[in-house]
């Protein structure tokens, strides 16, 4: 049960993670395979952050960092405050009992669509009432270059289904180009930055020429075609 996300007066029960009212067309849902671990009260055992994600039948949705602490013998939401509309989670931590997360947001003259910005934001816990703190740094603006040379790993094909783990494929940016394993093979893409913040093109792909097994290949066949497609990249619970 969730108190807390602005709009609704009482708290909410998710059964199997969702909540909702179909006459008003609000649903709350719990984002799935997700939490951070840490003290946020100060207080043993260690509380978990959880995000949830508000939906009131338009194109956006909200997004809250929920603290959940274990009082006793029953685990209760002691805070939760929002996020923001459509704000990308970049990565999510716990540091010095404060809630610390990454995220991509629209900046002052970026469309709701479209979030260029990037920053660091922190919320603390006083007494019932998640607090946010001043920003963390300066802004800076959504590139290639955000990506780094971290090498991503492939874990699902879209929202509902989930990748293999082997073979494992992976993905990393460097020099104006996508470069990794498709699975059985070594691949290379060019990739340009397009007019809005998260757009890109991205080439078509050159790879070597090993066989693998069956299954290898269809993993490898599966990736390069949704590659070939890619428009826009952005992030969802600190995935890419």
């Amino acid at each position: 049960t969730y108190t807390g996300i602005q709009g609704l007066s009482k708290p909410v029960t998710l059964v199997d993670g969702r909540w909702e009212d179909t006459p008003k067309r609000i649903a709350v849902s719990l984002a799935p395979d997700f939490r951070v671990v840490g003290d946020v009260d100060g207080a043993a055992p260690d509380d978990a952050v959880v995000i949830l994600v508000v939906n009131r039948g338009g194109s956006g949705a909200a997004s809250y960092a929920a603290v959940v602490a274990r009082l006793g013998d029953k685990l209760v939401n002691v805070a939760t405050a929002p996020i923001g509309d459509r704000v990308q989670l970049r990565d999510v931590r716990i540091e010095n009992r404060r809630i610390i997360a990454d995220v991509l947001q629209a900046g002052p003259d970026d469309p709701m669509c479209c979030p260029g910005e990037l920053a660091t934001r922190a919320w603390n816990l006083d007494g019932a009432k998640l607090s946010e703190l001043p920003a963390l740094g300066p802004t800076s603006r959504l590139s290639l270059a955000t990506l780094g040379d971290r090498v991503w790993v492939l874990r699902s094909w879209d929202f509902s289904e989930r990748a293999p783990a082997t073979p494992e494929v992976t993905l990393q940016v460097k020099d104006g180009r996508l470069s990794g394993s498709s699975g059985c093979n070594g691949y290379s893409a060019a990739v340009t930055p397009g007019k809005m913040p998260g757009d890109v093109e991205v080439g078509a792909a050159a790879g070597t020429r090993k066989m693998c097994g069956d299954a290898e290949m269809q993993v490898e066949m599966r990736f390069l075609a949704s590659l070939g497609h890619v428009t826009k990249y952005g992030f969802m619970l600190g995935q890419l």
